[in-house]
């Protein structure tokens, strides 16, 4: 059996099978690095000072995308055996933190969900022929709607709402500034999707579950703080 005995390489070999294991929960990625930190007496004892998770363009298995990932453990209590051959199994359960960020193209993705689809074709005397999400500041979120009326016309709209800062994430006033509301309850589907979205609720990794600090909306893209509370390493 090959045990890990130098802090290099064992660092090394625990970031690559870390990395290959984190690969696996998603489509692909511009970039993906785990960074683990630790040293041979405390590999020894199932001991991990540090782990960082970072990656850039991910796309996950659902097909929701994100932007930018970087989350951040702090001591870490694994498996020693598993460990010292090379691989990372938490003992308990840990907590970190880091952000989420998400661009107008990614929360585009995430509004054209199945369901969501299904639900836009069920509406009455109302046709969507495509929409589009934008993050615009101070602090907004929009979402640019075409559709066909029941008399054949094309229309276009824009939906847009304010983001509270802070958790709670919320979304207040809603408006649409450009045309009219075509309905009211194309407005309801549309604001609970992207709450959802906001709230991470559709982009968690197997063995991982994140909860939003704050978001702040700046040069078209959203930035989420998060806890992340890991119970398995995702693989």
């Amino acid at each position: 059996m090959f045990l890990l005995q130098n802090t290099n390489l064992g660092e090394q070999a625990l970031n690559k099978i870390a990395e290959f294991a984190l690969a696996s929960q998603f489509v692909q990625s511009e970039t993906l690095a785990v960074n683990v930190v630790t040293e041979p007496t405390l590999l020894a004892q199932g001991k991990l000072s540090a782990l960082s998770i970072r990656g850039t363009e991910l796309c996950l298995r659902s097909g929701l995308q994100i932007a930018q990932m970087d989350l951040r453990m702090g001591e870490i209590t694994v498996n020693p055996l598993r460990a010292l051959t090379g691989s990372i199994e938490l003992v308990e359960p840990i907590q970190g933190e880091g952000k989420i960020v998400l661009n107008g193209k990614n929360l585009t993705r995430a509004l054209l969900t199945d369901e969501l689809r299904h639900a836009l074709k069920a509406l009455p005397d109302l046709e969507i022929d495509c929409l589009e999400g934008q993050f615009v500041t101070p602090q907004q979120v929009a979402v640019a709607l075409h559709y066909w009326t029941p008399l054949g016309g094309k229309e276009q709209t824009v939906l847009q709402a304010e983001v509270s800062a802070q958790a709670p994430i919320e979304l207040s006033n809603p408006h649409y500034s450009q045309g009219q509301a075509p309905s009211a309850q194309l407005t309801h589907m549309l604001l609970n999707q992207v709450s959802k979205i906001l709230n991470l609720q559709q982009f968690e990794l197997n063995g991982m579950t994140l909860a939003v600090q704050s978001i702040t909306i700046a040069n078209q893209r959203a930035e989420i703080r998060t806890i992340a509370r890991m119970t398995a390493f995702p693989s």
